[in-house]
């Protein structure tokens, strides 16, 4: 599996963090099945359909690692999984 977490300016030019997950992308079988998990933090958000800018992260870089260390750790693949 590959794991990327940065931080970076996002779409509406505002700050936040990115997490992403991926196991199995190219090698994929009914066996060992392609798994994405993925956390956006920042950027914008659409309410009513209308994009609003967010001024600041929904969490500090710090809330988002321990959210996504503690969401993405309680995968658990099977054997010969990956």
């Amino acid at each position: 599996a590959q794991e990327w977490l940065f931080e970076g300016l996002k779409p509406g030019d505002g700050r936040g963090d990115t997490f992403s997950l991926r196991a199995n992308e190219i090698t994929s079988s009914p066996s060992s099945p392609f798994l994405s998990l993925d956390l956006t933090t920042g950027g914008q958000v659409q309410i009513q359909n209308q994009y609003v800018k967010l001024d600041k992260p929904s969490l500090t870089p710090g809330e988002a690692v321990a959210l996504w260390d503690t969401v993405s750790r309680t995968l658990r693949p099977r054997p010969n999984g990956y």
